[in-house]
């Protein structure tokens, strides 16, 4: 007969005994911060001997309901093996259809020692639903973690939802309570969990594990739907006691001169996007080429030759390393885009404002050049643009801005792009020979810096661009449509693009990640679809009433320009940033590669240098003791793993987040129109020998040039953790049509972990992880 999920119904025990149903019927009469939701197990022979009898039980104890019927098989949910979501779940199973859904469930479970079966009601009104932990699930980080969705009760573990990230300091929230952690990170719904993980943990001590949960409308508690424990913890590795930290945040007044702003708040996408470019927690060599090359002046100093604000230092850092991750201090990139000749006065209202603006929308920080920044004059008319700064600057101060950023922008608008890197050819030049010569290492730093410093220029001019064109779809002079097809046919302007990415995929001097010197330089084949964009992209030109909308903006915004010029100069503007970001990668692949084998011959593997800092490195092929160089090496691994522990948000915005992690409701930058689903291809690295199938969504954790070889592939959609809406790929996948979603967040990125298939739909903005 089927038992009724009750304590009685079971073998009595003094402890929780692990198992689906086992562990919810041992807690459903002991949880005070939890409903349990009434259950009926059925045993396989049960089903097959009296099926009727089952089917009358459930009538009796659940009425006329739809039914949760999941698996319950006897290998589910053990220490040493969860099974998670192995068997066959049914959600919302009519009276009608339950003999098929529980025939189908059990047939999932053949060949296994114990098939059961578990009934329950569907839980109603459902707002929210999520996952929680006592512990980081990887590896065992002493971290209590929460991730929330709204949607169905398996939007989380399905993957079907952009969930939002909690955690807490195991020994803060026991120090300072919940109370605490509930304004930390100001959700609601937050204490309610970390109650009930910390009711289950006296349950059930010294033991980690996870839940699943439900929150409702109609209830003041969650509804617990699954504990099991953490079968991964035989796998963590050893953890230091301590938290390491190299670098603290520093919330104070900055100690560079004529820098403006109060505090600080500190970011992994803004800017430069240096999360992107060089993962989240890079090692020493990636970290230390990224601020040698760009994030220590050369990022400020290309503004200031542009008309931004002067730089205080020609070695002005832009980062701030934090435990090992490479944080923006995005009060000094605010200073390094306000015009140089705006006064201190209005440029200090600017930058607390915006700083302001960050910290009470965090999500907003890989966006905020362009949704909290006015860096540029856009197609705004003059009077809605001084309206719109009049409450901040009064109408005075907002008629100085305004015309600062125009006496700022127009110049760039009407440049010739060469004049900012001497090396950029004219529409109807030949390609440069893009060869490097072997040569010393202070030759090639120079070489790439000043490619660096090109690049910084022309990037920011195409973000002029970008915002102009925004802002002209904003007030309907453009359609989103038309934008897009404006942004593919940047890609092919002149065969500009075509013509230096061959001479620089020809040169080899590619990586798949471009400051990691643990990848190979990446050999494209003839075939390379990234190399055909140019030939295929579509003409673009402007239509009557786009053109009659646009000249009257520029009259409007008193920016003399046409609007066929505009379009042609955004295109190129976009182009040349492209062709200046593969050109910085030849002196530094260069240089990678110089390192790399002259180490060889000190036999010292790329391995090993990519812990070391540039100037440990340098010493390791000027002659410095290999022992000593891979001793170093060793301490900076033990270093990364003991900062690996502590879990840091993508946005600081005081000493606090230090003791928290939020991942933020992250919006995903779109890119595209078209929907497409297909099989999800995780990749590890960028590696171009990965197996990739046409077709494939692929998701990768940050995306650089090195690696368009997956344009080779015919992929069907691109998901990266991180990722900027003008970013590289962003760019790429715009050029090529490809419908993307970049910058995600760490809690996508850990569904996609799990997921098969992925739907990504930019016109919805939504992903589908399946």
């Amino acid at each position: 007969m089927p038992i009724p999920a009750c304590e009685s119904a079971v073998a009595p025990f003094s402890s929780l005994r692990w198992g689906k149903s086992s562990a919810l019927i041992w807690l459903s009469s002991r949880l005070s911060r939890a409903h349990v939701p009434a259950s009926l197990v059925i045993e396989q022979a049960d089903w097959r001997n009296d099926y009727k009898g089952a089917l009358a039980a459930n009538s009796q104890q659940f009425g006329n309901v739809s039914i949760a019927v999941r698996s319950d098989a006897g290998s589910e949910d053990q220490q040493t093996c969860s099974n998670a979501g192995r068997f066959l779940t049914l959600l919302d199973v009519a009276p009608a259809g339950l003999t098929d859904a529980i025939t189908r469930v059990f047939e999932a479970q053949r060949g296994e020692n114990m098939p059961r079966v578990l009934l329950q009601p569907m839980v109603r009104h459902v707002r929210r639903v999520g996952v929680a932990s006592t512990h980081r699930i990887s590896d065992g980080a002493p971290w209590y973690c929460i991730e929330l969705a709204r949607g169905d009760s398996v939007a989380v573990t399905a993957g079907r939802a952009t969930g939002r990230q909690l955690a807490w300091r195991r020994d803060t929230v026991a120090a300072a309570g919940i109370a605490s952690a509930r304004i930390a990170n100001d959700d609601e719904d937050a204490p309610l969990i970390l109650t009930l993980l910390r009711e289950l943990e006296d349950l059930v001590p010294a033991q980690p594990f996870e839940i699943e949960f439900a929150l409702t409308s109609d209830s003041a508690l969650p509804h617990l739907l699954q504990v099991r424990p953490l079968a991964t913890a035989r796998r963590w590795p050893t953890l230091a006691v301590s938290i390491a930290s190299r670098a603290r945040p520093n919330f104070s007044r900055d100690r560079l001169s004529h820098v403006v702003g109060a505090r600080p708040v500190y970011s992994l996408m803004s800017d430069w996007n240096p999360a992107e470019l060089i993962g989240s927690h890079p090692r020493p060599l990636a970290l230390d080429l990224f601020q040698a090359l760009i994030a220590r002046g050369t990022w400020w100093l290309a503004r200031e030759a542009l008309g931004y604000r002067h730089c205080p230092s020609h070695t002005a850092a832009l980062l701030k390393p934090i435990t090992g991750r490479p944080y923006v201090d995005i009060r000094r990139s605010a200073n390094s885009l306000l015009p140089a000749d705006l006064s201190d006065t209005l440029s200090t209202r600017l930058v607390d404002h915006w700083l302001a603006q960050v910290k009470a929308q965090p999500e907003l920080h890989d966006k905020v050049e362009f949704d909290v920044f006015n860096s540029c004059r856009d197609l705004r008319p003059k009077a809605h643009f001084i309206a719109d700064h009049r409450s901040l600057l009064g109408d005075s101060g907002s008629r100085a801005f305004e015309f600062s950023l125009r006496r700022l922008t127009l110049p760039l608008m009407g440049a010739d792009l060469a004049t900012f890197a001497p090396s950029l050819l004219t529409l109807s030049g030949a390609p440069p020979s893009v060869a490097l010569p072997r040569c010393d290492i202070a030759n090639l730093l120079h070489r790439a810096r000043t490619a660096a410093f090109e690049f910084a220029q022309l990037a920011r001019i195409a973000f002029i661009a970008e915002a102009q064109l925004r802002s002209a779809v904003a007030l309907e002079a453009l359609s989103a449509e038309r934008a897009l097809e404006l942004r593919l046919y940047a890609g092919g302007v002149s065969g500009v693009m075509h013509r230096h990415r061959q001479a620089v995929h020809n040169d080899s001097s590619l990586r798949p990640s471009s400051f990691d010197i643990t990848q190979p330089l990446w050999q494209p084949s003839r075939g390379d679809l990234a190399l055909q964009a140019a030939d295929t992209a579509q003409d673009f030109s402007l239509r009557p009433r786009e053109l009659n909308a646009l000249n009257q903006l520029f009259g409007a915004c008193r920016l003399s320009a046409s609007a066929p010029h505009w379009a042609a100069w955004a295109s190129a503007a976009t182009a040349a940033r492209e062709w200046g970001k593969f050109r910085f990668s030849q002196p530094l692949a260069a240089l990678i590669e110089y390192l790399a084998e002259t180490a060889a011959e000190r036999d010292l593997d790329r391995e090993t240098l990519s812990w070391l800092t540039l100037s440990e490195c340098i010493a390791a092929v000027s002659g410095k003791s290999s022992a000593d160089a891979r001793a170093q090496a060793a301490l900076a691994q033990q270093r990364a793993q003991a900062e690996s522990q502590q879990m840091l948000s993508p946005v600081l915005r005081s000493t606090a987040d230090m003791q928290r992690f939020d991942s933020l409701d992250t919006q995903p930058n779109f890119v595209g129109i078209a929907a497409r689903h297909g099989p999800l291809r995780v990749l590890d690295h960028g590696h171009p020998e990965q197996h990739v199938e046409r077709g494939d969504v692929v998701a990768v954790r940050h995306a650089d040039p090195g690696y368009d070889w997956l344009f080779e592939r015919g992929i069907a959609g691109l998901l990266t953790a991180w990722g900027g809406a003008h970013s590289h790929m962003g760019i790429r996948c715009a050029e090529h049509g490809l419908p993307a979603a970049l910058g995600c967040g760490e809690a996508v990125w850990a569904q996609a972990q799990r997921a098969a298939s992925a739907r990504i739909d930019p016109m919805q903005a939504a992903i589908g992880l399946y």
